[in-house]
């Protein structure tokens, strides 16, 4: 991705509000109740941009898919973030945002275990070209890189060169053999303070 692409999108997160909140971690995985959709409904369409895993659908369409009959989603926190799996014979997808921008180990630990214990032998996160941080995350967490579907994500500008344009996707994936067999030589406990924070990172930032 061309510098002046990057920096059109460095400069619009960076004026991306935050959610402000004062709930002591560790922050908790709960379950998500319909009553709740039209939270985190408003909070998406604020910053369609930013949240575009999720904010191409309309308000039915992100319902349906959050309690779709292959759909497991959660609250992360009391409206700080929301994640959805979603799981297709062995594969889970994961679908994540964190409305304060920061990315904690411990939750993206919660969510891999949730996804292996619900049957899952793998885990599929996609990550689009110019998500840095995403990357960084993902690769972080031991997702291995699988390969790249090319121009498959339309995304709205404005752009430098146009209203909008196509990204590649990357697909990163993490099975269950490799997830444990790294977990049991991980002696750090899992810091609770760890975590990929997208507000002060250098690459741009989104959801994942």
């Amino acid at each position: 991705m061309r510098n002046s692409s990057r920096n059109e999108w460095w400069r619009f997160f960076a004026s991306v509000p935050r959610l402000k909140h004062s709930q002591a971690e560790p922050l908790a995985l709960i379950p998500l109740q319909q009553e709740r959709v039209d939270y985190f409904y408003k909070l998406l369409e604020k910053d369609k941009k930013a949240f575009d895993d999720y904010t191409p659908l309309n308000r039915q369409e992100i319902e349906d898919f959050l309690f779709g009959p292959n759909s497991v989603s959660f609250e992360i926190g009391y409206g700080v973030g929301l994640c959805t799996l979603v799981f297709s014979g062995v594969n889970a997808y994961v679908q994540m945002v964190m409305f304060d921008w920061f990315y904690r180990d411990y939750i993206c630990h919660q969510i891999i275990e949730e996804a292996f214990s619900r049957g899952a032998e793998r885990i599929t996160s996609t990550v689009t070209e110019d998500r840095n941080n995403a990357r960084h995350l993902v690769l972080s967490l031991g997702f291995r890189y699988e390969g790249t579907l090319r121009k498959a994500f339309y995304r709205d500008g404005p752009f430098a060169d146009g209203p909008g344009k196509y990204f590649d996707v990357e697909l990163y994936g993490l099975s269950k053999e490799a997830w444990y067999g790294n977990r049991s030589n991980d002696s750090s406990g899992g810091d609770q303070r760890g975590g990929v924070d997208w507000g002060r990172s250098s690459g741009c930032p989104g959801s994942e």
